[in-house]
C-alpha cells in the first residue's frame, strides 16, 4: 500500500509535520479554531471502518458514466454535485475533521452498490490547492489513508482508482467496507457552457 501511495504522491515524510501538529492539537482542544459553523458538525466515519480521503480537484464528466460502490463501502460527499468546495472545508475534511469526526452533515452518502457518478481526481495544482496532510503516526494508529496525485500524474477516475486501491489492501479489509471522503469539487465538465452559472451550476457551496 505504502509502495502505491508513495507512487501517486503520498509523501511519509512530512517535512511540516511540526507544523501540523501544532495545527492538530490547536483543532483538538478547540473545536472550532475559527472554522465557520458550516464546516463543524458532528459526522464522522463508521466505526472499525479504514478511511481513504481523496485530495485535490474533483470533475465529472458524462462521458465518463457512472461507478458502482463496492461491497459494504461507503462513499461520502461534504458537497452537492454540481458544486465546487472551499480549500477551508476541504482542509477540515482532510486533516482533524476526519479524525474527531466533527464534520458537517454530508450532502451525499453513497452506500454499498449504489451507481454514483464517476468522477475523475486531478492533481493539486492549476491552481495550488492548500492541501492539509495528517501526521504520519496518526495515519497508521487510525487506519486513514490520503490519495493525492503527484503534479504530473494522469487524472484517474474512480473507476480506476478504487480497483487499484482495493488491490493493495489485505482482503479481509476490503471485504468488511470503506469509508471513502471525497474532499474535493464535483464540478462538472461542459462541452460547451450553456448559462448554467446563472443558476449556480459549479458554484462554491461551502
Amino acid at each position: 500500500m505504502a509502495d502505491f501511495l508513495n507512487h501517486i504522491g503520498y509523501d511519509k515524510s512530512e517535512k511540516n509535520s511540526t507544523q501540523f501538529e501544532n495545527f492538530y492539537e490547536g483543532m483538538w482542544k478547540q473545536p472550532h479554531n475559527g472554522l465557520p459553523n458550516e464546516t463543524i458538525g458532528s459526522f464522522g466515519r463508521r466505526a472499525g471502518k479504514p478511511l481513504i480521503i481523496f485530495s485535490g480537484h474533483g470533475s465529472w464528466n458524462a462521458e465518463n458514466g457512472y461507478v458502482q460502490v463496492p461491497k459494504a463501502s461507503r462513499f461520502v460527499f461534504f458537497i452537492e454535485h454540481m458544486k465546487t468546495l472551499s480549500d477551508q472545508l476541504g482542509g477540515h475534511i482532510e486533516s482533524a475533521g476526519s479524525l474527531l469526526g466533527n464534520l458537517p452533515a454530508p450532502d451525499s452518502e453513497y452506500q454499498q452498490y449504489s451507481t454514483m457518478p464517476n468522477y475523475t481526481l486531478h492533481p493539486p495544482y492549476n491552481p495550488t490547492l492548500n492541501i492539509q496532510k495528517l501526521d504520519p503516526k496518526a495515519q497508521r494508529a487510525n487506519q486513514i489513508f490520503q490519495i493525492i496525485l503527484k503534479r504530473n500524474a494522469r487524472s484517474m477516475t474512480l473507476r480506476q482508482l478504487i480497483p487499484a486501491l482495493e488491490s493493495k489492501l489485505p482482503k479481509n479489509i476490503v471485504l468488511n467496507g470503506i469509508d471513502y471522503f471525497w474532499a474535493c469539487c464535483r464540478a462538472v465538465d461542459f462541452k460547451r457552457e450553456v448559462g448554467g452559472e446563472a443558476i449556480g451550476v459549479n458554484a462554491m457551496q461551502r
